[in-house]
């Protein structure tokens, strides 16, 4: 019908015109903020992961403790226990000052132990080995 012909008609030149470029920019702009969402996700993500691979490599290299941070460190795990005393007595310095001596106490756990005698048994043996070889 006529009528039918018109309204299609109306609807094309519509279309084609500022209807279609505000149609198009809307899709252009709900594009674009879920880009930047994706990718804001996925760069939190590789932050977090970058994170613990720092915190893990930091955490699992002990080799390089001296003997203080290193008894710091497993008393901080509570694998050992450490208390310091002072002993009653001062000791006088040849400068007219006196100190009071510390010692530290250090309290081992049942397992930690477990794990010491281990590794003397460990070079013990090696120890061994190594003298038997140069007979």
């Amino acid at each position: 019908t006529i009528k039918t012909r018109i309204v299609v008609k109306a609807l094309n030149i519509k279309e084609g015109s500022a209807f279609e470029r505000g149609r198009l920019l809307g899709k252009i702009e709900t594009e674009t903020k879920w880009q930047a969402k994706d990718a804001a996700r996925a760069t939190r993500q590789r932050l977090m992961e970058l994170r613990e691979k720092m915190k893990r490599k930091n955490q699992d290299d002990w080799s390089d403790f001296s003997d203080e941070e290193l008894m710091d460190k497993l008393a901080d795990r509570k694998v050992i226990g450490v208390e310091k005393h002072s002993t009653g007595g001062t000791n006088s310095k040849d400068d007219g000052s006196s100190s009071v001596a510390v010692t530290n106490v250090v309290e081992v756990r049942d397992n930690m132990m477990k794990v010491c005698h281990e590794c003397l048994k460990h070079d013990e043996s090696n120890l061994k080995e190594e003298d038997g070889k140069k007979v």
